[in-house]
């Protein structure tokens, strides 16, 4: 752990660290709702969740070996060359018309992106005392919340006036002053002690934990409605009903403000009365109800796209909150095997989601895809329920 010489300049780590979190949450989310729009042009719609998918495996990959990575480097070296890296790719998206060039940057991004956000909670827990982990967590989330809030907005508003390289350069903009703080502030910063992960273990342990595999479970399915609204409903409402970015960035911000309004209060009441699995089976069937609304709503009217999207986010906040939640009240935090098994989860997501909108895409109306999603959603009812309650 790192044990800093005064406690001034613990607090100044702090801030620096804080403010990195802002300038990479920009970074991410200045692209995140507009990366299937760009790449649709080059490859087609249908095409474009086979490359998230390839990308999400190579995600995979790198989340099991990242103790090495940062074993061999060190984080500070690690997260200087990937923050440049990262620059150079994003460069390359706003530039080249080369199709074999953009598929190249764009999964290269996936990855680097992935290992910055690492890299970023590897300084957090670095500089962490334990007993405040709870609110040095709860403002380094906020953070993050806060940024992808805020980020469709302004990217909405970039959008009406020029075009999607534009967004691609303004993210990697962000970039430049986080690698100057990370240069000058976090050198002195020590590395945890990396362990070897044994995935295998971590997999056997969730598989015959009936509680831990549904928690398992019922986070993955999260994560394939989060990779499915990433990736197929800016395509969507912009291309098929014709909302333009600055509207679709108006409403996305909107739809995201569940997770800002409600996580915390709903946390603190699965904790004190509830537990955790009434509100899983509740956050399910609103998801659900949202996604089958989605389908029957063939209009382009702002107001009920906005409503029923920040509908869906509710039920979408209510599920990460709980699972998360009940998934570390049932481990040993320094269980690093089951972390790293459960931290699979997002990038399943998206090996899974995506691979599963394409196959969708070929034999049903884009339209319809939101309610074969919806009813994949409903066995979130089916695994929350399995599970044994905190309360």
């Amino acid at each position: 752990m790192y044990t800093p010489i005064l406690k001034s300049r613990k607090v100044n780590v702090f801030s620096y660290i804080y403010l990195v979190t802002l300038l990479l949450s920009f970074h991410s989310y200045f692209i995140t709702y507009i990366n299937s729009s760009f790449l649709q042009q080059f490859i087609g719609q249908n095409k474009v969740g086979i490359l998230y998918a390839v990308g999400a495996i190579i995600n995979i990959f790198i989340l099991l070996k990242i103790s090495r990575i940062l074993e061999k480097f060190g984080n500070y070296v690690t997260m200087l060359w990937v923050s440049s890296l990262e620059i150079m790719t994003l460069v390359i998206l706003a530039t080249t018309q080369s199709i074999v060039l953009v598929i190249i940057a764009f999964i290269l991004h996936q990855t680097m992106n992935s290992i910055l956000l690492l890299s970023l909670d590897e300084f957090l827990e670095s500089a962490s005392d334990d007993k405040k982990t709870g609110y040095i967590r709860g403002i380094f989330n906020t953070l993050i919340s806060v940024t992808s809030v805020v980020s469709p907005v302004i990217v909405g508003s970039i959008l009406a006036q020029s075009n999607y390289s534009s967004v691609y350069i303004f993210s990697a903009l962000f970039l430049l002053p986080l690698i100057f703080i990370v240069g000058k502030k976090f050198k002195k910063l020590k590395d945890n002690e990396y362990h070897k992960i044994h995935i295998s273990g971590g997999i056997q342990t969730i598989a015959k934990d009936k509680n831990l595999r549904n928690i398992y479970l019922s986070n993955l399915l999260l994560q394939i409605f989060y990779s499915w609204m990433v990736i197929y409903i800016p395509i969507y409402l912009h291309e098929s009903l014709g909302f333009s970015w600055q509207q679709l960035g108006l409403m996305i911000s909107i739809a995201l403000l569940p997770f800002v309004l409600f996580e915390i209060p709903v946390g603190t009441l699965a904790d004190r009365k509830l537990g955790e699995k009434e509100i899983l089976i509740t956050g399910f069937v609103i998801i659900s109800i949202g996604l089958f609304a989605m389908t029957l709503n063939g209009t382009s009217d702002f107001i009920l796209w906005t409503a029923i999207l920040f509908f869906s986010r509710i039920g979408a906040s209510f599920v990460e909150i709980t699972s998360e939640s009940y998934f570390f009240k049932h481990i040993n935090i320094n269980n690093q095997n089951l972390l790293s098994v459960f931290r699979t989860t997002w990038p399943m997501g998206y090996v899974l989601g995506p691979l599963a909108g394409s196959i969708a895409l070929i034999f049903i109306d884009e339209r319809y895809m939101f309610l074969a999603l919806g009813l994949i959603m409903l066995l979130g009812i089916k695994f929350a329920s399995s599970i044994r309650d905190t309360r």
